[in-house]
């Protein structure tokens, strides 16, 4: 059987779509996962009225004492900021505390991302 590039284009188009249809089930099976390896991971998930979901935040406890918060505005392909979470260890190394991807950067939405982390 012989492929065009259409072909590979399409077939590709239609597994990237496949894959999507599953990917908070495959997050949330992921955070469970992780939970149950570590008690101190906690994860939170905002849906709407239509089960859409709105944000989802994850976060581990350890070395919480200085950090810093940034959006990295939409770079991902749902246009989601992506806000970050981070400070140092007593090493001084940079760690990630929890990062959260928001539908938009609205003050609700932000005070309830301050309430989960």
């Amino acid at each position: 059987m012989t492929f065009t590039e259409k072909v590979m284009r399409n077939s590709k188009a239609e597994y990237a779509c496949m894959d999507r249809k599953n990917d908070v089930a495959r997050l949330l099976d992921q955070f469970n996962e992780w939970k149950s390896k570590n008690s101190e991971f906690y994860w939170d998930i905002q849906i709407d009225d239509n089960n859409i979901v709105r944000n989802i935040f994850w976060s581990h406890a350890n070395f919480g004492d200085v950090m810093t918060f940034d959006t990295i505005h939409t770079t991902n392909e749902n246009k989601m900021p992506l806000a970050l979470f981070v400070g140092y260890n007593h090493q001084l190394q940079n760690v990630i505390f929890g990062q959260t991807l928001l539908r938009d950067e609205s003050a609700d939405l932000f005070e309830w991302l301050f309430k989960s982390f």
